[in-house]
């Protein structure tokens, strides 16, 4: 890392080897050279970096380096891994950064923020219309022809086809296949219909 004196902006090595590639040669059609036209004034210009005007600072030196690398590995990433092994999942995310451009790194991180198809963006279940228990499981949803690529097939929740809701006041009733509901591809059943019953429940 080194600091510009000028603008007291820190640059990596990479980034003073980007700033400083000589500008692709653009051809026209014929195959003569373009000449890259004069900046506007006033238009902010990306000029080269002059390595000997860059300053090397005391916390980017190696030994400084070396001895907070230290530190960190002796005392603070223990109780980041104790504190990740807790955590669900969905609920950090680490990627490996080594090698990687920055903006290759950017795009691992922004392919593992992508949605989540099979997972719903709020807790809605959604009615399901079947005739017996099997084609809950087979039959596509309403309004649903062609469901999206890695969409996992419908499964039984943990209750099967016995009435959450009645096992919650103490008591087994099974469910029947016409009050279906599904819910992050888990289908659950009920005895009877619930108070103002909704396509999306």
């Amino acid at each position: 890392m080194r600091l510009d004196a000028e603008d007291g902006a820190v640059y990596s090595r990479w980034e003073i080897c980007e700033r400083n590639k000589p500008k692709p040669k653009k051809y026209d059609d014929e195959g003569n050279e373009i000449e890259e036209e004069e900046p506007e004034e006033g238009e902010d210009v990306v000029k080269p970096l002059d390595e000997m005007t860059l300053v090397t600072r005391v916390e980017d030196t190696a030994s400084f380096v070396t001895a907070e690398l230290a530190h960190y590995n002796s005392n603070e990433r223990p109780a980041m891994d104790d504190m990740l092994v807790r955590l669900f999942n969905h609920q950090y995310l680490k990627l490996d950064a080594a090698g990687l451009r920055p903006d290759e790194l950017a795009d691992a991180a922004e392919w593992r923020l992508r949605p989540d198809e099979t997972v719903p963006l709020r807790p809605v279940a959604k009615k399901l219309e079947a005739g017996d228990f099997k084609s809950l499981l087979t039959e596509p949803e309403p309004g649903v022809e062609d469901p999206p690529e890695g969409v996992l097939a419908r499964t039984w929740s943990l209750w099967k086809q016995t009435d959450p809701v009645a096992l919650y006041n103490g008591t087994v009733v099974p469910g029947v296949p016409d009050n279906a509901v599904t819910y992050a591809n888990n289908v659950f059943v009920f005895a009877s219909e619930p108070e103002g019953e909704s396509k999306n429940m």
